[in-house]
């Protein structure tokens, strides 16, 4: 919140002085924020929700048909809240919830779906291509703000440096491990390609038969949702063009809990089979794979020392990437998230005074 206000949370309260004197900034709510959540990651929409509320906007959920019911149920809970504050001040979560209504409507109901975007100064819509085209698509106030989380995928990408040591490998490929499993992959920041640099397909064999080890702890850690019929057909078919098919190395649980495929002839991304499918790759230069960067590519998770860290993000960002994280950190929120302060496109920004030469 800090960084999408410049700094100063305090123009949420009122005027406050910039470096310019005799000048002052201000932000108000732009009004109504209207959600259209994903089903795949809820989460994400619940933390723009929270920025929207302390922004001072009125907010409307439009939920997923797989997440309809819980929504309820978290502002039931808010409703029970109440927190005293350090000037002795009452905070009812009441009063927030007041300001936040849940609709579901089935995605054909376009005089729904059309109303609550004529409703709407801030519409914020997460979910895939075809979803998200429809959402905007839809009439709306000349004025109202459109923020669009659409389809995105991420990669990671880790150096030799990594590779030195049997503890440096056990603790990138942890960490690979745990970015494969969070949302089993479902997120726009899950990796489903790592590329390994390397010169000896050896070293990057005894990478991917590491990370299958710690793929299995990962189970442990972060338990993985039941899956339907289709994405496990989806798995076996992958795994089959490896196992009969000769295409390369697979390492795998005994049932479709996750895969680990190495194609060494491959320098590409690969297709995301997701369910924690990941996919190796082996690269002579870490850097080089920047160019696979494009305006679909949202994080790229780096295991690089941070002159090459800094090289890469440059190379990359140009062909489109936003996020560079650490790898083991690529599903954590923060901001910008793909590239956007939401909190700043949420409020309309007041100057009192000036300007001045």
């Amino acid at each position: 919140m800090d960084e999408g206000l410049r700094g100063k949370r305090g123009v949420l309260d009122g005027l406050v002085a910039t470096a310019t004197p005799g000048r002052y900034l201000s932000a108000v709510p732009r009004g109504l924020c209207a959600h259209w959540l994903s089903g795949n990651v809820p989460l994400l929409g619940m933390l723009a929700l929270v920025q929207c509320i302390i922004s001072g906007n009125a907010n409307i959920l439009k939920a997923a048909s797989s997440f309809s019911g819980v929504l309820p149920a978290i502002l039931e809970s808010l409703n029970k809240v109440a927190i005293e504050s350090f000037s002795g001040r009452l905070l009812k979560g009441s009063d927030i919830a007041a300001t936040i209504a849940v609709v579901y409507f089935d995605r054909d109901d376009l005089v729904s779906a059309e109303s609550l975007s004529r409703s709407a100064d801030v519409r914020i819509a997460w979910g895939g291509r075809e979803a998200v085209e429809t959402i905007v698509n839809l009439p709306k106030k000349y004025d109202c703000e459109d923020v669009i989380f659409g389809p995105k995928l991420s990669f990671a990408v880790i150096g030799s440096e990594n590779l030195i040591s049997p503890l440096a490998l056990k603790r990138i490929a942890r960490r690979v491990a745990t970015d494969c499993s969070v949302f089993d992959q479902q997120g726009c920041a899950n990796p489903h390609t790592i590329f390994v640099e390397s010169e000896d397909t050896v070293e990057v064999e005894t990478f991917c038969a590491r990370l299958a080890l710690e793929m299995q702890q990962a189970l442990l850690r972060i338990p993985k949702a039941p899956i339907d019929g289709g994405t496990a057909s989806e798995v076996i078919s992958v795994r089959l063009q490896y196992e009969l098919g000769g295409k390369g190395k697979i390492w795998r649980s005994d049932g479709t809990q996750w895969t680990v495929l190495f194609d060494p002839y491959a320098d590409q991304l690969a297709q995301p089979t997701y369910s924690r499918v990941v996919h190796v790759r082996k690269v002579r230069d870490a850097l080089t794979v920047a160019k696979l960067a494009t305006s679909d590519i949202q994080t790229i998770g780096l295991a690089l020392d941070p002159a090459r860290r800094h090289a890469f993000a440059s190379l990359a960002a140009h062909n489109g990437a936003v996020r560079f994280p650490e790898i083991g950190r690529m599903t954590e929120f923060d901001v910008a998230w793909d590239g956007v302060y939401l909190v700043d496109r949420s409020v309309r920004w007041i100057t009192v005074g000036g300007p001045f030469s």
